[in-house]
């Protein structure tokens, strides 16, 4: 919705839409950076059946 508003006005400050539009992503590519081994680990084991 930010990101939205920030790109609704007559001209439009590309800066501060994709400033705004790695803010909000930033934090799910952290995520998924230092989780991905133990996403990758559950779902091994999920498809491994002893």
């Amino acid at each position: 919705m930010a990101i939205f508003d920030l790109a609704s006005g007559n001209y439009v400050l590309y800066r501060r839409v994709l400033a705004g539009a790695l803010v909000a992503t930033l934090p799910l590519l952290i995520m998924l950076f230092v989780g991905g081994r133990q996403i990758v680990r559950g779902i091994m084991e999920g498809a491994v059946k002893s």
